[in-house]
């Protein structure tokens, strides 16, 4: 038996790549709700941005192509900036700007779309 803790993005990716390779003992736990449940609100709600490494673990591990999902807008969007923070302790305030990063494109998605999307995916 497998037992795979936590149904965010990698657990999820997890368990999908192994039922995909033909594992029939595989349990994903997850601690809260279904991704679908959550409200859009919810502290589970948040962001990520993820990483030309990380779409490459979500396409080994299950085939999915998170890339060319942004791309034909079914999950999050492409992003070609990063937001760089700065907090100055002489006016303990912190300021934003974003930055081009051109050569670095990132999927930018809701985590529990995400989960929900790689749990249904078919």
């Amino acid at each position: 038996t497998i037992i795979i803790v936590g149904g965010g993005p990698s657990g999820a990716s997890a368990a999908k790549g192994m039922a995909d390779r033909g594992y029939t003992n595989v349990h994903l736990c997850e601690a809260y709700p279904h991704p679908e449940t959550t409200s859009k609100t919810s502290h589970k709600a948040y962001g990520i941005a993820l990483s030309p490494r990380g779409q490459q673990g979500i396409l080994d591990a299950t085939g999915i192509d998170i890339v060319e999902q942004a791309s034909s807008r079914k999950l999050g969007v492409l992003c070609s900036y990063l937001a760089q923070h700065v907090y100055n302790p002489k006016t303990q305030q912190t300021s934003s700007k974003a930055r081009p990063n051109k050569d670095c494109e990132r999927v930018v998605v809701k985590r529990q779309d995400l989960s929900a999307f790689l749990w249904t995916w078919d």
